[in-house]
């Protein structure tokens, strides 16, 4: 039964990592503005990518510390011991998130579509803490999104339109509804 729940946690977090680089070749290549205005906002507004990673980088379920205080990281799917000169090297996963929040957060297409919410923006400034010299170091581009942060925690952000949204649904699709509303 262990061993089951260990696949599929390990399986779980090769999902997660291929989403995350999913996310950040969105948003790395300047996909993002040429998407569809529904996709932006799904993105944005139903599943909030934005404080999806945030959240992600504040819980790191890429590192464990043993019982005996050795760190592990989930490298190239296996759990890895970290020697102790090792602990301040940035593993691949969090760069990809620290550049995919750099992308979403400083892009002028998500600048004017996000709503930031005093909720949000509290949850956005969080990532301060996390953004220290050592992280800076390793990725010296942060420092621009550690002044973005800088300047939101200060400023009250402007109030976002809602857009409306319009989706074309196919006709085939609509017919598969209206009939499964009918076996009910």
């Amino acid at each position: 039964m262990l061993s089951i729940v260990r696949y599929i946690c390990d399986c779980l977090q090769k999902y997660v990592q291929i989403i995350i680089v999913i996310i950040l070749i969105i948003t790395k290549f300047s996909f993002f503005s040429r998407l569809p205005i529904s996709v932006t906002t799904r993105l944005l507004d139903n599943f909030d990518f934005i404080l999806l990673l945030v959240d992600y980088m504040e819980i790191k379920p890429w590192e464990k510390t043993l019982n005996d205080g050795t760190l592990m990281r989930h490298i190239e799917g296996k759990w890895q011991k970290i020697a102790y000169e090792d602990r301040c090297l940035m593993p691949k996963i969090e760069g990809q998130v620290w550049l995919a929040l750099y992308q979403l957060l400083l892009s002028p297409h998500c600048l004017q579509k996000y709503e930031y919410t005093d909720y949000n923006k509290n949850r956005i400034t969080k990532l301060r803490a996390h953004l220290n010299e050592v992280v800076l170091d390793q990725m010296p581009h942060l420092i621009q999104l550690q002044r973005f942060l800088e300047q939101l925690s200060f400023m009250e952000p402007p109030t976002v339109k809602k857009q409306l949204v319009l989706e074309q649904v196919k006709e085939k699709i609509f017919i598969q509804i209206k009939t499964q509303k009918n076996l009910f």
